[in-house]
């Protein structure tokens, strides 16, 4: 599943979100994971509405965007068919 969204880093608390589909990159959301400056984060490829970032604090969060009301209003379509086909592969394993 492909999103126009670029993960913006800097040295600071926050993680922000970013729409680059366009000429014009407009900030969607910014989140404070409580690990310190961030060092590094990365979206999930197998569920990719989880964020995990790791700071100066030694420690690593996840942030379920779709907890994001600018997220989902956003890009909620597509992130539901996401976690709807994740959750049925799932499912399927689990029978077999």
């Amino acid at each position: 599943m492909t999103y126009s969204v670029s993960l913006y880093q800097c040295v600071c608390v926050q993680v922000k979100l970013w729409d680059v589909s366009t000429q014009q990159p407009a900030l969607i959301a910014t989140q404070d994971l409580q690990v310190g400056a961030v060092f590094g984060a990365a979206f999930c490829p197998e569920a990719p509405w989880l964020l995990a970032a790791g700071g100066a604090m030694g420690t690593v969060a996840v942030w379920d965007i779709t907890t994001n009301s600018a997220v989902m209003s956003k890009y909620g379509r597509k992130l539901s068919r996401a976690v709807a086909a994740v959750a049925s592969d799932d499912s399927t394993a689990a029978e077999q």
